[in-house]
Formats: C-alpha cells, sequence, structure tokens
C-alpha cells in the first residue's frame, strides 16, 4: 500500500543521509497567505525556495497523496518551486540551475527531482504540521539596488506573489531608475525598503539592478 508523504521508509543496511543546506535562524518571518479557494495549478511570477523542515517529504508525479512517488527530499534540502496547487509545491530542478547560474546548488547531491511536494501535513492522519516553508535568507545591510522595470514596482507582504493569494500594491516612489534598500531574498524574490521607509515589500527580483 501507499505510505504517508511523510512517513519515513524502512532505511537499508548502513543508508546514509545526503547532507543538509544550513538554516538561517534570523530569516525574517513569512506569515502564510491564504491560498486561493479551489484545486488548481497556479504559476509563480518568479520562482520561490522552500526549505524542507520535516524529516523527509516526497516528490510526487502530482498533486496528490496518490500521485506516483518520484523520490523524496530529506530535511534541510532547499528547492526552487514555480507553481502551487493548494497546499501543494511544484519543484523544478531546471529552474534551481538557471536561477542561481550553477550547475548544481550548494550542497544539493544533483538528484535531478522534479515534481510535486506537499507543504502541510495538517490533514494528514496522524496530523505532522508543517513539512516545507519558504526558505528566506537576509541580505547584509549597506547594498542598494536600482529599479530597472519600467511603470514601477507592485508590492507583496510575501513573496509568491498573486499565486499566494496575496493582493499587489503599487509601489510609490519606485519608478524605473530608483534606487531600493533589499533586506531578504526567496529564490527569485527579494524584500526591499524604498526611501528608507519602514515597511518592507516583496517584488520580483528581475525589477531590479544589484549594485
Amino acid at each position: 500500500g501507499c505510505l504517508p508523504d511523510a512517513t519515513p521508509p524502512p532505511l537499508p543496511p548502513k543508508a546514509v543521509s545526503p547532507p543538509s543546506i544550513a538554516t538561517h535562524a534570523t530569516s525574517p518571518a513569512v506569515s502564510k497567505p491564504s491560498r486561493p479557494a479551489g484545486a488548481m495549478t497556479i504559476a509563480l511570477e518568479a520562482p520561490m525556495e522552500y526549505e524542507v523542515v520535516h524529516a523527509f517529504v516526497r516528490v510526487r508525479a502530482s498533486p496528490s497523496a496518490s500521485g506516483m512517488e518520484k523520490g523524496m527530499k530529506r530535511k534541510g534540502t532547499v528547492v526552487t518551486v514555480v507553481a502551487v496547487h493548494g497546499d501543494w509545491v511544484q519543484v523544478d530542478h531546471s529552474a534551481a540551475m538557471f536561477a542561481t547560474g550553477q550547475s548544481l546548488r550548494d550542497g544539493e547531491k544533483g538528484d535531478g527531482l522534479s515534481g510535486w511536494m506537499l507543504t502541510d501535513g495538517r490533514a494528514m492522519v496522524p496530523p505532522l504540521g508543517t513539512l516545507l516553508k519558504p526558505h528566506v535568507v537576509p541580505i547584509s545591510a549597506g547594498h542598494m539596488w536600482q529599479v530597472t522595470r519600467a511603470g514601477g514596482c507592485v508590492g507583496y507582504a510575501n513573496p509568491g506573489g498573486s499565486a499566494l493569494g496575496e493582493r499587489g500594491n503599487p509601489l510609490p516612489n519606485s519608478e524605473e531608475g530608483s534606487r531600493v534598500e533589499p533586506i531578504a531574498e526567496c529564490g527569485m524574490w527579494a524584500q526591499v525598503r524604498i526611501d528608507g521607509s519602514e515597511r518592507a515589500h516583496w517584488v520580483e527580483m528581475d525589477a531590479f539592478l544589484a549594485g
């Protein structure tokens, strides 16, 4: 029969777990927005990164617990997400390589595994809680980026934008050529402040020129 998405299978003798990627304890918090109602797949405006926070989570061919199992990702692994379907996220290994400009992500074994992963196990029996969460990495202070997007930027409270149920708002003083202070990044999303404002917003990273 099928094993639950986060119930460990028996390990073969002398099995060795892959190395974990270091987490960032000081990462800015990201609240969980409400997902759009209905079971439909929604592509992200820009890829995000998620981190496996359960012991391991299975990768499936479709966004369903009955979907064909393709493999698993262990705790600490960071994956690149390109779409969402309810509490499922679509992991794309090729998008990870494109986003980083590297043949392999640091610390990743290069399994080339793409598919769907469940982010929230509260509906499982027994309930398991959060399985994956957004991987937010702080950016050191003292940097300024230039806006390169004609027409300015739309900001969101969380990375992922409208695909995760967020309502975006046009940001004042974000016209092309203006400068912003980057605070954090999550995949191809950047959290920025404009004109020294205390409030920060998430914007697709391709709206800026770093430096």
